[in-house]
């Protein structure tokens, strides 16, 4: 799953880095990232997947769970649930929603970092099923090394590669895009 999410020479996951996951599921990129890391928070709003997420990392003293969606407000928000666990989503559902959703919080990776003692981030995931640009004006004053944006056609059938890649270079990352991911780098690292 690690290799998913990186990109040989440019985004790479280093040996003690920091990593936030946003959207992690079930945990296989959590897992994968703790046995280089740190420290991983693992952030899934999905109460579905969540006991998954305990489960699959419960072993890993690096790792901390975080029940919540990152967004760009801390609140308290409704997840639309889809047929298929991987397609909830803050955001309506293209195909297959099952019609109801459930209350998740909500955080601004600015506020919920810290809280967990997470003075800078070196490599953040986001796999947010269409909330990528959201979930990045919440990490508006956050030091991030290193992004992997998952930006598949989950926003009412289109991607948000334009526009992540867009936010990204106006704070200036350097960015490339393969496989409807978004890697970033800040060109000061």
């Amino acid at each position: 799953m690690v290799e998913k999410y990186t990109l040989d020479g440019f985004v790479e996951l280093e040996s003690d880095d920091v990593v936030v996951d946003g959207g992690a599921f079930v945990g296989a990129f959590t897992r994968a990232a703790a046995a280089k890391a740190s420290t991983v928070l693992a952030v899934e709003p999905s109460p579905a997947t969540l006991h998954a997420l305990k489960l699959n990392t419960s072993q890993l003293d690096n790792v901390t769970v975080v029940h919540g969606a990152l967004w760009h407000e801390s609140n308290t928000l409704q997840l639309h649930l889809g047929v298929d666990a991987s397609d909830h989503s803050l955001i309506d559902i293209d195909d297959e929603a099952l019609g109801h959703s459930v209350e998740v919080p909500a955080y601004r990776l600015d506020e919920l970092a810290p809280r967990h003692g997470l003075e800078s981030i070196d490599f953040l995931k986001i796999d947010a099923e269409g909330g990528e640009p959201e979930v990045l004006r919440g990490a508006r004053s956050r030091e991030i090394e290193k992004l992997a944006v998952d930006c598949g056609p989950e926003r009412r059938g289109t991607t948000t590669a334009g526009e992540v890649t867009d936010m990204l270079q106006e704070r200036g990352y350097s960015t490339a895009t393969e496989d409807g991911i978004v890697f970033a780098r800040h060109e000061d690292a």
